[in-house]
Formats: structure tokens, sequence, C-alpha cells
């Protein structure tokens, strides 16, 4: 080694577990998603203008909260996960509170787009609730 170089101390690995918490005292509320927390606490008076609506998206960059927040609205509401929109047997069962992540995602064809309709749609006449997640508006 000459003069000039240094021996860089090499990065230790610590292989610790991960431990995911979505409780709503684990959410860090800032600016740039006060609206969302607004309205996961405003549910169930989910209101504009006073109609009531039954959908809310919850939409940004990977890594903003969103899966938090949609696990805090799970606790909150009962909500069910769902993890596909290829078959809507689940709208069989008295369930009316649903959750869809990364909708951008499922939503990969016509027939998934409009079974999401139908589902919105359904729990709409049920007085339901839906919140989904999404990387884009």
């Amino acid at each position: 080694m000459s003069a000039g170089e240094q021996n860089s101390p090499e990065q230790l690995l610590l292989n610790w577990p991960v431990s995911e918490k979505f409780a709503q005292s684990d959410f860090l509320p800032s600016t740039s998603n006060e609206d969302a927390v607004k309205w996961i606490d405003l549910w169930p008076e989910w209101k504009r203008g006073g109609e009531d609506f039954h959908c809310l998206i919850i939409y940004g960059p990977s890594g903003c909260g969103k899966t938090h927040l949609a696990h805090v609205w799970q606790n909150i509401s009962k909500a069910r996960i769902i993890e596909s929109l290829d078959k809507l047997g689940f709208m069989e069962r008295d369930e009316f509170t649903f959750i869809i992540e990364d909708v951008d995602d499922i939503i990969s064809d016509e027939e998934t787009a409009k079974n999401l309709f139908h589902l919105y749609n359904w729990v709409r006449e049920q007085g339901g609730y839906i919140l989904l997640t999404a990387r884009t508006h």
C-alpha cells in the first residue's frame, strides 16, 4: 500500500430481524401525508360536500406510508384485504369494508378493471367502504 492509500474499514452487516409495526402510534404524520391521515381518522364519516363517499385512494411513492395507513385503517374498520380481483366470490359474504393495495399493479387487464368497478358499485349499495393504495394518481 502506498503512503496515500488508506485501509477502509469493512462495513459490518448485522442480521437483525425487521419488525413491521403498523399501529397508529407507530405512524409518523407529516405535512406530506396529513390529508390521508385526516381521512383515516374521519372514517366512517367520509363525506365531501355533504355527500357520503365509499372509496378512498391513498397514493404516493414507495415507502411513503400507504401500507402503514392501510393497516391502521384495517385495525379501525376491520376491513378485509383483497389480494386479487380475478374472482369476486368474497362479495357473497356479509363483509362490506375492503382494502386493495397497489391497485395500479392489480388492475392489469380489462377483466380485473371491470371487477373493481363491480366491487365498488356493490360496496356502495351495501353502505360499505374501500380503501385503495397506488403509486400513481
